[in-house]
């Protein structure tokens, strides 16, 4: 054992100011007091860059295909005639891979206040089927689901959450799993929401072989297997949006 040893460690820290937005679309409700309180439909659309080699990191399912997914559940509920009871919102989010960073924002800056925000669905990586390559992570809990796998996070604000989710899911054909670890609550940008109390879902088909490589191309997206999910997280919003709720607890 040595004693009496003094260490001294001289540290540099780089820092680089940069500036990025969050993208935020609203479909109004269509009832005059409920219009007040809002549904979250949540992705975040920034990726890796580029690494030292110069090859791009494109990101088409982590999280092209969640900003993609969110653009078609968007156009659906602009589309109809008759508007749920309470407000959707919309909203593409910036930094995710380096902190959730954007998200955070947004709930300190919140279009809604967060007392009035009744649920958020955050959509990250919803594009991908399993194929025999991706046993790469056979030792994850999330390894990617088959076509009719969904993993599910969500906490437990208001339970009859996941009991919508599934109850969605049937209607879709999709297959929720809800057993990830509870520190998948933290892994994405649904964490900023949690924080803040408001009941949250994350959706997503898993990790894959391509998982944070360049050869997350969009030639490997599933496009029916986004489209279910985006399916469901329509019947899910519209749901939630027209449900009575009073502090995130149902009253009927």
């Amino acid at each position: 054992m040595v004693e009496n040893v003094r260490v001294t460690i001289d540290l540099k820290k780089n820092t680089k100011e940069t500036v990025s937005e969050n993208i935020v679309a609203l479909v109004e409700g269509s009832d005059p007091d409920l219009k007040n309180e809002c549904v979250v439909f949540m992705a975040h659309y920034d990726h890796l860059g580029v690494d030292k080699t110069g090859d791009v990191f494109n990101g088409a399912d982590d999280n092209g295909s969640g900003a993609v997914a969110l653009l078609e559940i968007a156009e659906a509920f602009a589309a109809l005639d008759q508007k749920p009871k309470r407000s959707i919102v919309f909203l593409w989010v910036t930094a995710e891979e380096v902190g959730m960073l954007g998200s955070k924002f947004y709930t300190e800056n919140p279009l809604f206040p967060m007392v009035k925000t009744k649920a958020c669905i955050n959509l990250d990586m919803v594009g991908r089927v399993f194929e025999p390559r991706d046993t790469v992570w056979n030792r994850s809990p999330k390894k990617v689901k088959d076509f009719d796998g969904i993993f599910a996070v969500t906490n437990n604000v208001w339970p009859r959450l996941k009991e919508k989710t599934i109850t969605a899911c049937g209607k879709t054909g999709l297959v929720p799993d809800f057993s990830l670890p509870p520190y998948f609550l933290g892994s994405s940008d649904h964490a900023s929401f949690d924080k803040k109390g408001v009941p949250v879902l994350n959706l997503s088909t898993g990790y894959h072989a391509d998982y944070h490589k360049p050869t997350d191309e969009i030639e490997k997206i599933n496009f029916a297997k986004m489209k279910r999910v985006a399916d469901l997280c329509f019947i899910l919003g519209f749901d939630i949006a027209n449900s009575e709720i009073q502090q995130n607890k149902e009253t009927n």
